[in-house]
């Protein structure tokens, strides 16, 4: 797993999961668990984004992947033959897949949790560096849970439900 860690400044977690047999069957059933917690379209047969939509609500109480405003889910394929000659008389496969990327906005959850910790840190008069390092925790937290949920979501969506 590889995080983008540019990209959390943003409120955008991006991290990659290895899977290199991932075929179109197991990415359609992806695309489906994605499509029973919120809105799915698909932009191709590598990609698909999600939002929140009226199926935001059908989540469990206490799973963190309630946390998620949105987002992109794309498979990766390997580097293949970068370098060959033209004109020659090769012909060439697409790579196989290597990885799923996930972009998923968590904005309003952490906007929500920075100012909360702000009002508490407000009322108790705390100063603002200690106001800072508690955002920064209860970030960390936040994608620590959301990634813990996904992966769990992620081991009950991909394995066939019958070999029939």
């Amino acid at each position: 797993m590889s995080l983008d860690a540019r990209q959390l400044v943003f409120g955008r977690l991006v991290y990659n999961i290895s899977m290199p047999a991932l075929d179109d069957a197991a990415f359609d059933r992806i695309s489906k668990g994605f499509g029973q917690h919120y809105i799915v379209t698909s932009d191709s047969r590598e990609r698909f984004a999600f939002e929140r939509g009226e199926g935001y609500l059908r989540l469990d109480a206490w799973d963190a992947f309630g946390y998620v405003d949105g987002g992109n889910v794309e498979r990766l394929r390997e580097l293949g033959f970068q370098d060959f000659e033209e004109g020659g008389n090769v012909i060439l496969m697409p790579a196989r897949f290597a990885a799923v990327r996930f972009e998923l906005t968590l904005r309003v959850a952490l906007i929500f949790s920075a100012f909360t910790l702000g009002l508490v840190c407000w009322f108790i008069g705390v100063s603002w560096p200690i106001w800072l390092m508690l955002s920064a925790g209860a970030y960390a937290i936040t994608i620590g849970l959301v990634l813990r949920s996904l992966k769990r979501k992620l081991a009950k969506w991909i394995p066939r439900q019958s070999w029939n």
